[in-house]
């Protein structure tokens, strides 16, 4: 999605429901151009699907995404949202390391928290959300708009063990590739990791053709 001005001043959002700002309208707008250049470039002839997460800074930028491909409806899923962060939200990290020091330090560690979703929890319900939306659209190109930690916690799941998954940008282009059938996530290749290629505000991120399972 693009970005918020929690993102720009490095707020933990997580859960909480934060507009785009104006970068984050110019980023949707400049992904849509690039997806609508995808559509107009595949040769398969399937129509396109667009889903989101429910909170706006998600479906702004699915809307936007879905105008530029022909009016197409936009899907929302709860499952998509970003990982639940609890007395986080809201704050920056100066913020949680000072004021609530001790908790924070659990989570850096990756140790649990009250209040805060675990990865596992993330990639269960996420999964399963992507794993359905691949199979209403069996062999079909589906733009599905999610958040940076939803996309870090699926990728580690499909990368080579010990691969460094690289930071996600807002707007940033993931593609997968799921085997027709409806097979399990674990199943799905990664095609593209974070490429920010499209973007104007700065230098393309991420890895294409990533060399994973």
């Amino acid at each position: 999605h693009g970005q918020t001005a929690a993102n720009l001043s490095g707020v933990l959002q997580g859960q909480q429901d934060h507009p785009l700002n104006a970068t984050g309208q110019k980023q949707a707008a400049e992904l849509a151009a690039a997806l609508r250049r995808r559509r107009d470039a595949d040769k398969s002839g399937g129509a396109w699907a667009v889903h989101s997460s429910d909170l706006s800074r998600a479906s702004a930028t699915g809307a936007t995404a879905a105008a530029a491909l022909g009016d197409l409806p936009v899907s929302t899923h709860e499952r998509l949202r970003e990982r639940k962060l609890g007395p986080f939200e809201g704050h920056d990290e100066q913020h949680n390391s000072t004021q609530n020091a001790l908790a924070w330090g659990r989570f850096r560690r990756g140790m649990s928290v009250a209040g805060v979703e675990s990865c596992d929890d993330v990639y269960a319900r996420a999964s399963v959300a992507l794993v359905e939306v691949a199979a209403a659209h069996d062999g079909k190109t589906v733009v599905v708009v999610t958040h940076g930690g939803v996309i870090v916690t699926l990728a580690e799941r499909l990368t080579v063990v010990g691969q460094h998954v690289p930071p996600i940008r807002n707007c940033s282009i993931t593609a997968l590739r799921a085997p027709r059938g409806g097979a399990p996530f674990e199943a799905w290749r990664i095609e593209a990791i974070g490429d920010a290629s499209h973007l104007s505000d700065g230098a393309a991120a991420g890895v294409a053709n990533a060399d994973v399972r």
